[in-house]
């Protein structure tokens, strides 16, 4: 059998060993301020690296209907853990409704919308927001500036003090408007050290939001909240110290002001975790020999009666070059701990793995738990 470097061609990254965290990391506001790696500003490049999930691709139809025809949901919740896909599914949105033409040719060319009758990007405008970098005092404020409507609410931004007519709110989408805001549950944690009242009246702010959306036509909302409440708790710890804060409490609440018109997605599931991570570190494999090693170690494993999944051959196939049980760890367990970014963690890991096998040429068909190199220091690090 072939090694995975014979029979793969692997990213740039991989070939050169420039895996930094930069080149699998991203946040919205990097994108905003173009400080973000060419990887993701880059919209042809980074709809290029992207594997559409089940999930991605309904947040992406339920954008092109509400946008195009008034149809759909009007608010999406994306609802996920640390290195879900919640920032990557923003940036996405991002390239493909800023950029018409390079969206349109993704859309078709991954048959997204066929059924729907919608050919093209619509024109909109894209608001996006990173809630841990404002420019204005309330996140009301922030949505009128950006909208240029910024007369009409800096009385209201200054004095801190929510809309009291839903027709103003309304008025922030004369005109088709995605707006995605980011990172919420921070902007909340610094809402509830200015007090409760300020809190209070930003979580009305939001339900109210919540319902001129959905009462505006060809508007769309999506808001990113997170699963994993431990991250609240550890980036409010100097917070905490001037306020007593439940995390729970505050993302409870932030769900419960956006439940009543969204629709909770997880845009990373489990069962993505394969086809992101080849799509990523992968640009090309020769089909004809994985099949061969595929029914290979099958036929091992089958003889030696270590299969319990009827699947298991499709599954071997979906993760070549890597061997399910070593995603799956990576997933189930390594993913559990606390600062290992689920996603961008196993890129940059399998990232390391790869450039290491491939730049010394280390006889492996099939890349496994036991191909990780602890002996390597950059692997020991992230470890």
């Amino acid at each position: 059998m072939k090694n995975v470097w014979e029979t793969c061609k692997f990213s740039d990254e991989i070939i050169s060993g420039d895996l930094s965290i930069g080149k699998f990391a991203v946040e919205l506001h990097s994108i905003l301020d173009g400080t973000a790696d060419k990887s993701y500003l880059n919209p042809e490049i980074f709809l290029d690296n992207t594997y559409v999930t089940d999930a991605i691709e309904l947040v992406i139809i339920n954008s092109l209907q509400r946008l195009a025809k008034n149809q759909g949901k009007a608010v999406d919740l994306l609802d996920v853990s640390f290195g879900g896909g919640k920032t990557h599914s923003l940036v996405l949105l991002y390239h493909i409704f800023k950029n018409k033409e390079i969206g349109t040719k993704f859309i078709k060319e991954n048959g997204i919308a066929k059924n729907y009758g919608i050919d093209e990007i619509p024109d909109v405008s894209v608001v996006a927001i990173d809630c841990r970098q404002m420019k204005r005092q309330t996140l009301w404020g922030e949505i009128a500036d950006r909208v240029g409507k910024w007369n009409e609410f800096e009385k209201l931004d200054k004095e801190k003090k929510s809309p009291t007519d839903i027709s103003e709110i309304k008025s922030l989408f004369e005109k088709p408007t995605l707006l995605m805001l980011d990172e919420v549950p921070h902007y909340l944690v610094k809402a509830k050290q200015e007090g409760q009242t300020f809190l209070d009246a930003t979580l009305l702010f939001i339900n109210e939001l919540v319902s001129a959306v959905n009462t505006v036509e060809n508007s769309r909302l999506i808001v990113t909240t997170t699963a994993d409440q431990k991250l609240l708790e550890d980036t409010s710890d100097k917070v905490k110290k001037i306020v007593t804060l439940d995390p729970f409490g505050v993302t409870d609440s932030l769900k419960e002001s956006v439940a009543r018109g969204a629709n909770p997605l997880v845009p990373v599931k489990k069962k993505d975790a394969y086809g992101v991570i080849r799509k990523r570190l992968v640009k090309q494999i020769d089909e004809k020999e994985r099949d061969r090693i595929v029914d290979e170690y099958f036929t091992y494993y089958n003889d030696k009666g270590l299969i319990t999944e009827q699947d298991y051959k499709e599954k071997l196939k979906n993760s070549y070059p890597f061997h399910p049980f070593f995603i799956d760890t990576l997933y189930e367990r390594v993913g559990t701990i606390q600062d290992f970014n689920k996603t961008r963690g196993m890129f940059r890991l399998l990232g390391l793995v790869l450039h290491y096998l491939n730049k010394n040429k280390i006889p492996c068909t099939l890349v496994g738990p036991g191909d990780l190199q602890l002996h390597e220091q950059q692997i020991m690090d992230d470890l």
